[in-house]
C-alpha cells in the first residue's frame, strides 16, 4: 500500500500453494516486517521462514528456517530434525536480524546469509526456552523475552544470564519487550507489566490494580511511538502510557492495632483487664507474669489495596530483627517474655515497597512474679528485724521484771535467742543457694537446648559417617553388613529422636519455619495408607481412607510437616484402638482469598473406634511431657507428638480439634491453608549413584579440611582421598588461614564452631583476601537451626551443610560448586521402560515367598535404612532367581516407594 497515492500493489507470491500449510494443516502466517538501510523488505512467515523482497518489491529470496534440535514433543521421531515455527523479528545497528523461535534463538548474518544458534537454555540438559520477542539495547546487549523468563545475551561472548521469579518478575512466560529513553526495559507477561532496571537488577510490577486493561497481554501486540509512548495489547484491550509518568505511590499506609489476647481469647475493656481503655487509645500496657501469652493483631488503613498489605513488627529488648509477614497473618504471638521494659512496633508496606513512617509504638511492661518483687524482700528482711528487735524488747521487759535473781536466765535466753538468730540466717542463705540453684537450673536448661544440637549431632554424624564407608566395602561379610546396618540405623533413630525435641525447642523459640514444594497429595495418602495397613492388619483392624472428588492432586506446603503430623495422627489412632476401625479423610474445605481460587483450605480427619478420652483430659494432650491419665495407661511415648502436631497445623495456617467420647472412639481433625498447584512443578525423581572417583581430563582438585574434631577430619579425608582429591587438613580458623595461602585449595569445608579463630570469622577473612575471592567456602555445623545459614553467607561461605551428611551430598554440592564429573560405580536405568508396568501390586506381593529368605532379609535392610545402593546390591542377587521381579521391585526402589516395598516385604517375612 502506498500511501501517497492511496494504491495497493500486490508482491510476488512467497510460497509455492503446495507449501501454504504446513503438516499440521495450519495456513503459513506472516509475524513480522523489517525494511533495512537499503530499502529492502524482510519479511517472516511463521512455518514458511525468512524471506527478501528487493526495493522495487518484484524479486524474492528465501532463506528458510533454521535447523534445530529435537524437542521433546517428538520424542517418538529418534532421529527426526525439525524446522520449529518462527515467532519474532528483530534488528540490532549492524543490521543483523534476530530470529525468535519457539525452540532457540538465532542471528541472521545478512552479509554472508546464514543463522547462527544461541542457546537460551536454564539448565545444562534442558531444552531451549521458547522465545517470543528481543530487542538490542544501549549497550549493545541483546535481551530476549521467553516462557522461562527474562535472558541477557552478550553477542560477543554468547554469555546467558537468566532474571525469573526468583529475582522478581511476576512470572516466566514473557511475550513482548521494549526499551524507554532512560534504558529501562519493559516486559509484558502473562501476570502484568513488569518494568526492568539493567543496572540494579531490579523489578517493578504493575497488574489491573494499577490501571492496565488486565493481567494478561498478548504476543507480538506491542509497539512504541517515536516520542517514546508505549502500546501494550492484551485480553482486555490495549494499554498505553509514556514512562517517564510512571512513578512511584508516595503514600504511607497508617497502622493501628485492633485486637489483643490473651491465651488465645480476645481482651475486653474493663476496671479487672489489662485494657482500660480501648487498645487504638492505649500507649502502654502492663501484664503480671502469670499473664505469659498473648497476642497483638494489627491492620493497616489501606481501602483501595487491602490485601496487598505487607507488614513488620519487632518486639524491641526481644526481636533483634524485624519480623515480616502479609495481609493473611495479622498478628504477633509472644510467650514466656521475660520481667522487663519493652516497645512493640508495627509498620506497613506501599503498594512500592517503602516501609511506612507512620508505625504504631506500644509500651509494654511485664512485671516480675512476687515473690521476686523489691517490697516482697523488704518485708522479709523487716520481719526477721521485728523478729530479733521484739524478743530482744520483750527479754529487756523481763529481765527489768526479775532482777539480778534472774540473770542467769537472760543470760541462757541471751544465747538461745542468739542461736535462733543464726540458724534464721543460715536459712536465708540455704534459700539464696537454693534460689541461685534454680536459676543456674533454668540457664543450664537453655544451654543445654542451644548446644545438644552440636554436642551430639558432631558424634553422630562421625557415627553415620563412618558407618556409610565401611559399608561400601563389598569384601565384608553378610554378618558385619547387618552389624554395620544396626549401626546406621540406630544412629539414624538417635537423630530422629533428636530432632524431635529440638522441634520443641524450635516451637518455644518460636524459630520452626516451613519450607514449601509442590506436593502430589494423592500420593502421599496412598503411601499412608500403604505403610500403615501392616500395623492395622496385625491388630485386625480396618483402615479406610477416603478423598473428596475436589480435593486438589497437587498443592504447595510443607511436605514433610504434613507427612509428620499425618504419621503421628493415623499412628496414635492405631495405637490406641484394639477393635474396629481408623479412618483417614481429606476433604476440600473452602477458599482462603476469594480473588485467588488457587489458595484452598484442606480438612483431614482421623477417626477410630478407640476407647475415648474423657473431656476434662483432652487440653492436656496438647502440653509437651505431659499424657493424661487414660493414654497413660493405654501406651507410652515422649509425649510430644500432639504438641508438635498442633504448632505444625498452625504454622501452616490452620488449626487442630478433638472430639471424643468415652467408649465409643475419638476423632481428630485439623486444616491447613495452601495453594493449588500443577503436576508439572514436582521436581524430576533423583537417583543416588556410588561417586568412585572423579573423571579423567580434569584438574586435581585441592580440598582444605577445617575442623576442630578429628573424627570429622577423618571423616571426609577417607571419603574425599580415594576419589583422587588432595586434601589438607586444620584443626582451628588460623591454621586454616595459613595453609590456604600456601596450599591455594578449590574449595574449602569449614566447621563453624573452632577455636582460635571461628569458621565464620575464617570465611570473612579469606573472602576479604582478592586471590580468594572466588575460592568456594562451604560451612558444615551440627546444630539444627536455620539462622547459622544466613550468618554463614553473610560471612562469605557460598554454601551450608549440616551434620550428620550423607557422602553422596558431599560428592553432589563439590559438584554443583566446582563443576566437578565423576565416575559412578554404575548408572541407573531410568531411560529404560520397566517389566514393572507389567506386575500389579498383587502380583509382586505373590511372587516375593518365592525368594530365598536371606535376599529378603537384606532387600528390607535397605528398604528400611532408605539405602539405595544397598537396595541395588540386593535386587541384582534377585534378579539371578526372577528378572521380572527385580525389575518391579528396582523400579518401586527408584520412585522411592520405600512404604509400598516394606508393607510387602512384611507381610512376607
Amino acid at each position: 500500500f502506498d500511501p501517497e497515492t492511496e494504491s495497493v500493489r500486490e508482491i510476488p507470491p512467497l510460497l509455492d500453494p503446495s507449501e501454504q500449510r504446513g503438516p499440521s494443516g495450519r495456513r503459513a502466517t506472516v509475524i513480522a516486517f523489517h525494511e533495512d538501510d537499503q530499502n529492502r523488505l524482510y519479511v517472516v512467515l511463521d512455518t514458511g521462514g525468512l524471506f527478501r523482497l528487493d526495493e522495487a518489491r518484484t524479486a524474492v529470496e528465501r532463506f528458510g528456517l533454521p535447523e534445530a534440535e529435537r524437542p521433546l514433543e517428538v520424542e517418538m521421531l529418534p532421529e527426526a530434525r525439525i524446522l520449529p515455527p518462527l515467532t519474532n523479528l528483530a534488528a540490532d545497528r549492524s543490521g543483523n536480524l534476530w530470529v525468535s523461535t519457539f525452540n532457540g534463538f538465532y542471528r541472521f548474518d545478512v552479509s554472508s546469509e546464514t543463522y547462527q544458534r544461541f542457546r537460551l537454555v536454564t539448565t545444562d540438559q534442558g531444552p531451549d526456552a521458547w522465545s517470543e520477542a528481543s530487542l538490542e539495547d544501549q549497550n549493545g546487549i541483546i535481551w530476549v523475552a521467553t516462557h522461562d523468563g527474562l535472558s541477557r545475551l552478550d553477542p560477543l561472548s554468547s554469555d546467558v544470564r537468566w532474571y525469573t521469579t526468583k529475582d522478581g518478575l511476576p512470572t516466566n512466560f514473557l511475550v513482548g519487550i521494549m526499551e524507554d529513553q532512560s534504558g529501562d526495559l519493559w516486559l509484558a507477561t502473562k501476570k502484568g507489566l513488569s518494568r526492568f532496571d539493567p543496572e540494579l537488577e531490579s523489578f517493578e510490577n504493575y497488574d489491573r490494580f494499577d490501571g492496565l486493561q488486565g493481567n494478561e497481554f498478548n504476543q507480538r501486540t506491542f509497539d512504541q511511538t517515536t516520542d517514546g509512548r508505549m502500546f501494550f495489547g492484551g485480553t482486555n484491550g490495549l494499554t498505553a502510557f509514556y514512562p517517564q509518568n510512571i512513578v512511584n505511590s508516595t503514600y504511607m499506609p497508617r497502622v493501628f492495632l485492633d485486637r489483643f489476647e490473651l491465651f488465645n481469647q480476645p481482651v475486653t475493656v474493663g476496671p479487672e483487664s489489662p485494657l482500660q481503655h480501648p487498645l487504638w487509645a492505649t500507649d502502654s500496657l502492663t501484664l503480671d507474669h502469670s499473664q505469659n501469652v498473648f497476642t497483638f493483631e494489627f491492620a493497616a488503613l489501606n481501602y483501595a489495596f487491602a490485601d496487598l498489605d505487607h507488614y513488620r513488627y519487632r518486639l524491641e529488648g526481644f526481636d533483634e530483627q524485624w519480623n515480616e509477614t502479609d495481609s493473611s497473618r495479622r498478628f504477633a504471638t509472644y510467650t514466656n517474655l521475660p520481667a522487663g521494659q519493652y516497645t512493640f512496633r508495627v509498620q506497613a508496606e506501599n503498594r512500592d515497597g517503602i516501609w511506612s513512617e507512620n508505625e504504631i509504638a506500644l509500651s509494654l511492661t511485664m512485671l516480675p512474679p512476687w515473690w521476686e518483687t523489691t517490697w516482697f524482700r523488704l518485708l522479709a528482711v523487716l520481719s526477721i528485724v521485728g523478729l530479733i528487735a521484739g524478743g530482744a524488747q520483750w527479754r529487756i521487759r523481763t529481765i527489768a521484771r526479775r532482777n539480778r535473781e534472774l540473770q542467769r536466765e537472760v543470760e541462757r535466753q541471751t544465747k538461745a535467742l542468739q542461736a535462733r538468730t543464726d540458724e534464721l540466717q543460715a536459712s536465708e542463705i540455704q534459700l539464696r543457694h537454693a534460689k541461685d540453684a534454680a536459676e543456674a537450673a533454668s540457664h543450664a536448661k537453655s544451654a543445654f537446648l542451644a548446644n545438644i544440637s552440636h554436642e551430639l549431632r558432631s558424634p553422630l554424624n562421625a557415627i553415620i559417617g563412618f558407618a556409610q564407608i565401611v559399608k561400601r566395602d563389598r569384601a565384608l561379610t553378610r554378618d558385619v553388613q547387618e552389624n554395620i546396618g544396626v549401626i546406621l540405623g540406630s544412629g539414624e533413630h538417635l537423630l530422629a529422636l533428636i530432632n524431635q525435641v529440638l522441634d520443641m525447642s524450635k516451637i518455644e523459640a518460636g524459630k520452626m519455619t516451613l519450607d514449601e514444594t509442590t506436593v502430589d497429595l494423592y500420593r502421599m495418602l496412598t503411601g499412608l495408607q500403604e505403610m500403615f495397613t501392616l500395623a492395622a492388619q496385625e491388630k485386625h483392624l480396618r483402615l479406610d481412607c477416603w478423598r473428596s472428588d475436589d480435593l486438589p492432586q497437587y498443592i504447595k506446603t510443607d511436605a514433610t510437616k504434613l507427612r509428620q503430623s499425618l504419621i503421628n495422627l493415623i499412628g496414635n489412632a492405631l495405637k490406641f484402638t484394639d477393635s474396629g476401625e481408623v479412618s483417614v479423610r481429606a476433604k476440600r474445605a473452602e477458599a482462603v482469598n476469594t480473588l485467588d481460587s488457587a489458595q484452598v483450605k484442606l480438612t483431614f480427619e482421623i477417626s477410630d473406634t478407640g476407647p475415648g478420652i474423657p473431656a476434662d483430659e483432652i487440653p492436656q494432650l496438647f502440653e509437651a511431657f505431659t499424657r493424661s491419665a487414660s493414654v497413660e495407661k493405654a501406651a507410652s511415648g515422649t509425649g510430644l507428638g500432639l504438641p508438635i502436631t498442633r504448632q505444625i497445623v498452625r504454622l501452616m495456617g490452620g488449626d487442630i480439634t478433638i472430639s471424643s467420647e468415652v467408649g465409643h472412639g475419638t476423632t481428630i481433625s485439623f486444616t491447613i491453608a495452601c495453594a493449588v498447584a500443577s503436576g508439572a512443578e514436582i521436581p524430576p525423581e533423583r537417583f543416588v549413584r556410588t561417586v568412585v572417583g572423579v573423571a579423567p581430563d580434569q584438574p586435581r582438585y585441592r580440598i582444605l579440611i577445617v575442623d576442630d574434631r578429628w573424627t570429622n577430619r577423618q571423616l571426609l579425608l577417607k571419603v574425599l582421598q580415594p576419589a583422587g582429591f588432595d586434601v589438607r587438613e586444620a584443626d582451628n580458623g588460623r591454621d586454616a588461614i595459613s595453609i590456604a595461602q600456601t596450599f591455594k585449595p578449590h574449595l574449602v569445608w569449614m566447621d563453624l564452631h573452632l577455636p582460635i579463630i571461628s569458621g565464620l570469622e575464617a570465611a570473612r577473612r579469606l573472602k576479604a583476601m582478592p586471590e580468594f575471592a572466588s575460592m568456594i567456602i562451604i560451612a558444615l555445623t551440627a546444630s539444627a537451626y536455620d539462622d547459622e545459614r544466613t550468618q554463614a553467607l553473610a560471612s562469605g561461605c557460598d554454601d551450608l551443610m549440616h551434620k550428620p551428611f550423607r557422602t553422596a551430598h558431599i560428592f553432589e554440592m563439590m559438584g554443583k560448586h566446582l563443576g566437578i564429573k565423576y565416575v559412578y560405580e554404575d548408572e541407573p536405568r531410568s531411560d529404560v521402560t520397566s517389566p514393572s508396568a507389567q506386575l500389579t501390586v498383587a502380583e509382586i506381593r505373590d511372587k516375593l515367598p518365592d525368594l530365598p529368605s536371606h535376599l529378603i532379609e537384606a532387600l528390607v535392610d535397605g528398604v528400611e535404612l532408605g539405602d539405595v545402593e544397598m537396595i541395588e546390591a540386593a535386587v541384582a542377587k534377585i534378579c539371578q532367581h526372577d528378572a521380572v521381579l527385580a525389575d518391579a521391585l528396582s523400579h518401586l526402589a527408584h520412585q522411592f516407594k520405600f512404604d509400598t516395598l516394606l508393607g510387602m516385604l512384611r507381610e512376607t517375612t
